[in-house]
């Protein structure tokens, strides 16, 4: 349920050093719902964003 508060998320996730290098990438967003039709959760889809970011080394 969304209550409209504005929120910031981070990705705390991590990958195997090999598995991305430094550089430009796009990446995509998507809100996805479940909801129940005839019993079966189904996704709904509110919003998909994509964009041009820079992958930096940590």
């Amino acid at each position: 349920m969304c209550d409209g508060t504005l929120r910031t998320w981070k990705n705390t996730g991590s990958v195997h050093a090999d598995t991305v290098r430094p550089g430009k990438v796009e990446v995509e967003a998507t809100i996805t719902e479940l909801r129940s039709f005839a019993g079966l959760p189904l996704p709904v889809i509110h919003a998909v964003q994509k964009k041009g970011v820079e992958l930096k080394a940590a």
